[in-house]
C-alpha cells in the first residue's frame, strides 16, 4: 500500500490539472469549433470527478 498511495495521488491530481486546462482551452477556442460545449462539459465533468476523488485520497490517506 505504501507505493499505492503516492501513485495513485498523482495520477488523480494529473487528471484534475489535464481535465481543467483542456476545458479551459475549449472555453476559450469557442469561437473557432461549434461543437465545443460537449467537450467542454466533457473535460469539466472529469476535473470535477477526479478532483473529488483526489480531495478523499488526501483526506482519508494523507491527513
Amino acid at each position: 500500500m505504501l507505493l499505492l498511495e503516492p501513485f495513485l495521488t498523482g495520477w488523480f491530481a494529473s487528471a484534475t490539472a489535464l481535465h481543467a486546462v483542456s476545458a479551459l482551452q475549449k472555453f476559450t477556442k469557442r469561437d473557432f469549433d461549434p461543437s465545443w460545449r460537449s467537450d467542454f462539459l466533457y473535460d469539466l465533468v472529469s476535473a470535477v470527478f477526479h478532483g473529488i476523488i483526489l480531495a478523499w485520497i488526501v483526506v482519508t490517506w494523507w491527513l
